[in-house]
């Protein structure tokens, strides 16, 4: 088919438009080029339509000639597509004649069956929201015609048409003719009407008043200025929609009743929305105040804590982009029958010229938001729509004039402090439990104790009081860029006495979230007690993440010292280093009541889990699911004679003995060299437990050139993996940073040509060297925080790299590898990086995702979305890299070990999961969720045991049939098959893949 450019298209459009002008809405003029699916040149594609993805098909039977969207395959998508020039037309109504089946949505709320349209403008590009016509689930097995009348945009020029299946489970959309025409009238493809089709002509829009540039300063006369349009939310032309309001999703409805008026928002299905939005220009104010009156019913938040409801405002500048985070008014949850007025001052940023007004439910399971007005006025005086004074009627906090934090930093080092040899504890006067006072490890004043830490530039920590709760003093954190790690921005301090292995720590505070620089985002921060030095042992990790808008949560919580900690070598901090965000911290309090006393004798509250985490989630059903269609496959094993005949009733043993899948783990070079006695423990359990493995830093470029011994290391590993038929990935080629490569790199950083050829040098000599022991080399790691050589060089000599390495081994696969992408902190970062480096020629086959992951670090649902973000875009395997899941609670370690495996196995494209260690006596937080230090089991190792070997693993017997036929459906990977009859035995060898196994077993 032929493809045009996009000024071959915009020069037609105009031809088009030149010629041709629609001088009646009602005249029959048919802006589709192919309305009914015509395949003129036999080539088995509908004539001037584009097979975007999937392979529509056309289909001639007693129906008639129709083409045929079918999806077989869990998270496929096929979709057709074409370009209609409008000539000139306002307004133009679609009409199709479809059929559908069996259509179960995807993960997403989107992802179904949909005819939809894209308006663009003349240079292509789509102007305002995507429309659907009608948007397809279940079953509908007759013919339907589908008629939609839709206004154009005043810069559109065309518009492209989508059939789609997008993403579904299963399902067929079936089209029999499609016809596009000028007005308001539907029209079948031979200029016959459609009876029924009623819709509106177009009313004129009035030219906006000529507004002043000129900025309007706020004055003590200005205060109290009304910002927003319609503040009571009317409907005065009676269009059932509320004037100068945008309904962004959903359908809003403006109501009246019981003497009342007020937008009505509801959503009654699973992941539905309804969004009210208006802008809203500043007219020079540095505050507005705004307030609303609402009301809230059942609302039951969707699969993410932000999916809720909420009133929020997003400042934007003049060229309507944002400025500042997202401000949540309030959020709601649950029920609220009474009217409730609600209001919050917020500070204008630098650069904003106006806000964004949000009423909405956000993709919630269920609920209904009734707002009778909201008012957005200059100032802090909250006022109703008439201009009245109104109190809150919210729960708030009373905010005293803020003092910032002492700023002086508490890096520490080992000896930044002199540490007490004195482990006895002192006497304790904090909260008494079970006859016990607590020993305050943060002094008489925590907040005090708190030090603002690394890159102290970039946020602020300031003091205020509070009244209403139970403390009295809170900190406000607001950081406003985000660092390269979470823990480039703290608040830290000093422990101020000691903590002996086996004491008991009760650690409390609240938490409030304020802002957070996303649309639906949770503040995130972690909390740590640990050793102030390096290996950096934590006592005490909890990873937070809370919904904007919601009020005090108390954090509580029981440890139990793992180790001693002197005072002057512990440090207490929260560590935030994530999106730009506001949060408030109140209450702070950790004590140590020693040995004694038992831990259920101290309160705790229970902690704030991941969404998903409970066993009857939603998600688990359809991960098995997918497990089922996507990691298993048939296998029909027939018995016959030495005659050729069936053999009936022999019993065939299916005995599968590894996975296709590949569970993986770092290894550390040292225990493969030489005769000490721990070596052999290492290796046994390593061999027991994978099929992959990765050193841990064996390929790394110091390493690599670090001595022949060190050499010999390496081999020795690679010679056991292989004995024991394990694979290998390398990794890693380029770690792109002078502070990641061997030092005398330092010295070429103005000697770009030298620097080249050091690093070509580098890869010929590594790859060549491991030809053909690896599956596939993480060619580039990290590139966010690493990126010294591609900055020097450019991003095409870093494509080159990709390209070397896939000369020199053709047969493994090229990665990326990146960490912090679950978490969701550096994803449009790592997307940017893979789309530079296939631009320039990069050979990209896969994507490592790294793993280092706090309990709760993303959702499962979270999980399958970045995963979907990056198959949809890149259609490459992801592999989970280095996977490890880092807090103390071994309940909890185990909990989200389960959950990672189980959404990670159920997506079809993770094709492996590497633990970045399996054994607390060699990992890197010493913290690995499968084996401790003397080698007894975590709970972590029987997860993962009776997922991958149990579950996840076939072993089944069956017997043959009158016609010697035995089938079942197993896990895909290598099976011993014995087959026995008569005391005769016959064994062999096999693989099970995705395209399943036929097999004929022949007895002597």
């Amino acid at each position: 088919m032929p493809c045009y450019s996009g000024k071959a298209i915009t020069l037609t459009i105009w031809l088009v438009m030149m010629c041709l002008t629609v001088t009646h809405a009602q005249d029959f003029v048919q802006l589709v080029p192919n309305p009914t699916f015509a395949d003129e040149d036999a080539n088995g594609k509908a004539d001037g339509w584009y097979n975007k993805e999937g392979s529509p098909k056309l289909v001639t039977d007693q129906d008639g000639s129709y083409v045929s969207l079918q999806v077989t395959e869990a998270g496929k998508g096929c979709v057709l597509e074409e370009y209609h020039g409008l000539k000139g037309a306002k307004q133009i109504t679609i009409a199709a004649k479809v059929r559908w089946e069996n259509i179960v949505p995807g993960n997403k709320g989107w992802k179904s069956g949909t005819v939809q349209i894209m308006f663009v403008d003349k240079n292509n590009k789509k102007t305002g929201p995507y429309q659907a016509i009608q948007t397809f689930k279940g079953t509908n097995k007759d013919w339907k015609i589908i008629t939609k009348t839709l206004d154009a945009p005043d810069d559109a020029m065309g518009l492209r048409i989508h059939l789609a299946l997008y993403y579904v489970q299963q399902g067929t959309l079936d089209a029999q003719w499609i016809s596009i025409t000028p007005g308001n009238t539907a029209y079948q493809p031979d200029g016959s009407t459609i009876d029924g089709h009623v819709a509106p002509v177009p009313k004129p829009v009035a030219k906006p008043a000529n507004k002043s540039t000129a900025t309007v300063a706020t004055t003590a006369a200005d205060q109290g200025v009304q910002l927003v349009k319609n503040p009571r939310l009317l409907d005065e032309d009676g269009n059932g929609k509320i004037d100068s309001w945008y309904n962004k999703d959903g359908s809003p409805k403006p109501v009246k009743q019981d003497g009342q008026t007020y937008a009505f928002l509801e959503v009654q299905k699973a992941d539905g929305q309804c969004v009210l939005e208006q802008y809203t220009g500043l007219k020079g104010a540095k505050l507005i105040t705004i307030s609303t009156n609402v009301r809230w019913r059942n609302i039951i938040p969707g699969n993410k804590p932000w999916k809720s409801g909420t009133v929020q405002a997003m400042f934007v500048d003049k060229n309507n982009k944002k400025v500042g985070p997202y401000q949540a008014i309030q959020t709601f949850k649950g029920t609220s029958n009474d009217w409730s007025i609600i209001s919050k001052t917020l500070d204008v940023p630098d650069g904003a010229l106006g806000v964004r007004l949000h009423l909405a439910l956000y993709f919630v399971k269920q609920g209904q938001l009734d707002v009778q007005w909201i008012s957005v006025v200059s100032g802090v005086q909250a006022l109703d729509a008439d201009g009245k004074p109104v109190n809150d009627q919210s729960q708030s906090i009373t905010v005293e004039p803020a003092k910032k934090l002492d700023t002086t930093s508490s890096q520490s080092t080992s000896s930044a402090a002199p540490v007490s040899s004195d482990m006895t504890l002192p006497a304790g006067d904090g909260p008494e439990y079970a006859g016990i006072k607590g020993v305050s490890l943060l002094g008489s004043d925590p907040l005090a104790q708190l030090k603002p830490f690394r890159n102290t530039d970039q946020f602020t920590a300031t003091r205020f009081e509070v009244s209403g709760q139970p403390f009295k003093q809170a900190v406000r954190v607001t950081n406003t860029k985000q660092p390269d790690a979470m823990w480039d921005m703290q608040l830290r301090g000093k422990g101020t006495a000691p903590v002996r292995k086996g004491d008991k720590l009760l650690l409390t505070y609240w938490v409030r979230s304020v802002a957070i620089d996303t649309e639906f985002g949770e503040t995130s921060f972690l909390t740590t007690f640990e050793l102030d030095e390096d290996p950096w042992t934590k006592l005490i990790q909890i990873a937070n993440r809370f919904l904007i808008g919601e009020t005090w949560h108390k954090v509580q919580r029981v440890y139990t010292a793992k180790r001693d900690l002197p005072v002057g070598k512990s440090a207490f901090s929260f560590q935030f280093g994530f999106n730009p965000q506001t949060f408030e911290i109140g209450g702070l309090s950790l004590y140590n009541y020693g040995p004694d006393i038992a831990s259920d004798a101290l309160p705790s509250v229970k902690a704030k889990l991941y969404n998903g985490h409970e066993d009857d989630a939603p998600w688990r059903k359809v991960a098995a699911q997918r497990i089922e269609e996507i990691r298993k496959a048939d296998m029909h094993i027939s018995v016959v004679d030495s005659h050729g005949k069936p053999v009936s009733n022999a019993k065939v043993d299916v005995k599968m003995t590894r996975h296709a899948f590949r569970w993986g783990t770092a290894v550390y070079r040292w225990f493969f060299y030489g005769m000490n006695p721990r070596n052999k423990q290492y290796q046994e359990r390593a061999a027991e437990l994978f099929n992959f493995a990765v050193l841990e830093n064996g390929m790394k470029w110091g390493t690599w050139e670090s001595g022949a011994k060190n050499r010999t290391a390496i081999n020795e590993a690679i010679r056991w993996a292989k004995n024991n038929n394990i694979q290998m990935r390398g990794h890693t080629l380029v770690w792109p940073s002078f502070s990641r490569s061997p030092e005398r790199l330092k010295v070429l950083r103005y000697e770009p040509d030298k620097l080249r050829d050091e690093i070509n040098k580098h890869i010929r000599d590594i790859v060549t060297a491991n030809n053909g022991v690896h599956t596939e080399w993480d060619v580039l790691n990290e590139p966010k925080t690493n990126h010294d050589f591609m900055d020097i060089l450019g991003v095409e000599e870093a494509a080159n790299w990709f390209k070397l390495a896939k000369q020199l081994d053709p047969e493994a696969k090229m990665f990326i590898n990146e960490n912090s992408i679950l978490s969701g902190v550096k994803v449009a970062n790592f997307e940017s990086w893979i789309k530079r480096l296939r631009e320039a020629g990069a050979p990209i086959e896969g994507i490592g995702m790294q793993g280092h992951l706090g309990v709760g670090t993303a959702s499962p649902l979270r999980m399958w979305e970045i995963y979907d973000r990056f198959y949809d875009q890149f259609n490459v395997p992801i592999a989970i890299t280095e996977l490890d899941v880092l807090n103390d609670d071994e309940e909890l370690q185990a909990m989200y070990l389960r959950d990672v495996m189980i959404a990670s196995f159920a997506h079809p494209a993770i094709e492996s999961i590497v633990f970045w260690g399996f054994w607390d006596g060699r990992h890197w937080k010493k913290n690995c969720p499968l084996y401790n230090e003397d080698w007894s089991e975590k709970k972590g190792l029987k997860v993962y045991k009776d997922l991958v070997f149990n579950q996840w693993w076939t072993n089944e017997q069956v017997t043959t049939s009158s016609q010697g036929d035995a089938k079942l459906r197993g896990f895909l990977g290598e099976y011993d098959i014995t087959v026995t009859t008569n005391g005769q035995s016959r064994q062999l060898r096999t693989s099970l893949t995705r395209e399943g196994k036929q097999l004929t077993i022949k007895l002597d």
